[in-house]
């Protein structure tokens, strides 16, 4: 894993380099939350070149920004200067306390699991305890920072996208079951959905076709070099999304070949915006 984590920031580090494709402005505040207690978020926003407050933006919230904060402004940067993007407003969520990645590991253990599994626990690493806030999780983020947001930039609700990966993914099949109405479009990949036993696919399974009605779009990924659990669980919840699948659900399932748990996500992040919110 190690090995992995120094490619993956070593490439972090090379897409910061050609972010002056992109000339899109940056804006940052903090929110301290009352649904997550004694928890305060960095949240950035990247602002589409020609922002204009008097028109109206599909916009994407991203997890995990910790990692993601070079690397997603660096491929939005290029996407849009390729003209494959349309303009969106991308904002990046980060708990204010990852400072590392162990810091970093602990909160999203914390913010992105359904459940309190202390054996887990152990194998994480993390405090005893740690796991089981998705719930206050999806709270903030619903009661807290889109109303934030959105009163602030010119934010097009009707195309309200996610961002998740890995425990990031499992957060999003987790939204997806408990509020199916807040986001219109989801961008998930490598998703930890056999996290206590498969709990969130069992609900996943229960929800009734007509609640996702709401919901515009679903891309969803997996490196085809992944680890076996990850590649059956993006069968499994595939078949379950074709079975409930709506007239008006878009849905795009990929195995990017030739990538790994870590490598895959540039790709998917690329072919996922394109998805979402291209231009052709």
């Amino acid at each position: 894993m190690k090995k992995y984590l120094i490619v993956f920031f070593g490439f972090l580090f090379f897409v910061s380099s050609v972010t002056c494709f992109a000339q899109n402005k940056k804006e940052q505040f903090e929110i301290t939350s009352q649904e997550v207690a004694g928890e305060t978020y960095s949240i950035e926003v990247l602002l589409p070149d020609n922002y204009d407050a008097k028109k109206r933006y599909p916009i994407i919230y991203f997890t995990d920004w910790f990692v993601n904060t070079n690397l997603v402004p660096g491929l939005y940067g290029l996407l849009r200067f390729g003209q494959a993007l349309e303009p969106i407003i991308i904002v990046g969520i980060k708990s204010k306390t990852s400072i590392d990645i162990k810091s970093w590991s602990e909160n999203r253990s914390r913010d992105m699991s359904p459940t309190n599994l202390p054996e887990k626990e152990k194998i994480l690493e993390v405090p005893k305890g740690t796991t089981g806030g998705a719930k206050h999780f999806l709270a903030f983020i619903k009661n807290e920072l889109i109303p934030t947001v959105e009163k602030k930039y010119a934010s097009d609700i009707e195309n309200r996208g996610f961002f998740g990966y890995s425990y990031g993914g499992l957060f999003g099949v987790y939204t997806l079951v408990k509020e199916p109405d807040l986001f219109k479009k989801y961008l998930i990949g490598g998703a930890t959905l056999w996290f206590d036993d498969y709990l969130i696919l069992k609900e996943l399974e229960d929800l009734k076709a007509e609640e996702l009605v709401p919901v515009k779009s679903i891309f969803l990924a997996v490196g085809g070099d992944d680890r076996a659990d990850f590649l059956n669980d993006f069968v499994i919840i595939k078949d379950q999304l074709l079975e409930k699948r709506t007239p008006n659900l878009q849905l795009e399932t990929i195995i990017i070949q030739d990538e790994g748990h870590i490598t895959v996500i540039p790709a998917m992040i690329v072919k996922g915006l394109k998805f979402l919110y291209g231009t052709k």
